[in-house]
């Protein structure tokens, strides 16, 4: 008997700024995106690093839904950075110096990309961003050294079966 596959997801801050801002959870419309999202996390299936909840911290949104809502999933949701991540996150930092935003660098904040695809790489999941897939300084370009695959928002949704349908 071959078991089923269980895919995971890691997200990026502006995965889930896109989320706040463009299919906000109050609105009836988006429900049930925000549904698949918590079962994800409820099963360890869709979580972020702490470099991401930091970002999330530090952003200068009109409200503070994000934060309060990683707060509340924290447990299941943010993902410490261990000796295994750390390491894949030291080497791709080194590999891939690109990536690395300077002005994050001169003002000494944490940089969550390369984290982020240190820990897709050490999950074996497949990364949300928004960022473009063309230009080479992003996650997605950097990712696809490692095999990991990236996906935007609405490739997500296609992946859960999520649709709109009129009542």
């Amino acid at each position: 008997m071959k078991l089923p596959f269980i895919k995971s997801y890691c997200i990026d801050t502006d995965a889930l700024i896109t989320l706040k801002t463009f299919y906000h959870k109050k609105e009836p419309a988006f429900k049930a995106i925000w549904e698949e999202i918590e079962k994800l996390i409820k099963e360890g299936n869709m979580f972020t690093i702490k470099f991401v909840e930091e970002e999330i911290k530090k952003y200068q949104g009109k409200d503070d839904f994000l934060k309060k809502w990683i707060k509340a999933r924290k447990k299941h949701f943010i993902i410490p950075v261990n000796a295994d991540i750390w390491e894949a996150g030291q080497k791709i930092m080194c590999e891939h110096p690109e990536l690395l935003d300077q002005k994050k660098l001169a003002n000494n904040e944490p940089e969550a990309d390369p984290f982020l695809i240190a820990l897709a790489y050490v999950k074996g999941s497949t990364i949300i961003t928004q960022e473009s897939k063309e230009k080479p300084n992003k996650i997605p370009t950097v990712a696809s050294h490692y095999q990991i695959k990236c996906i935007n928002l609405f490739e997500f949704f296609n992946e859960q079966g999520l649709a709109f349908v009129k009542k």
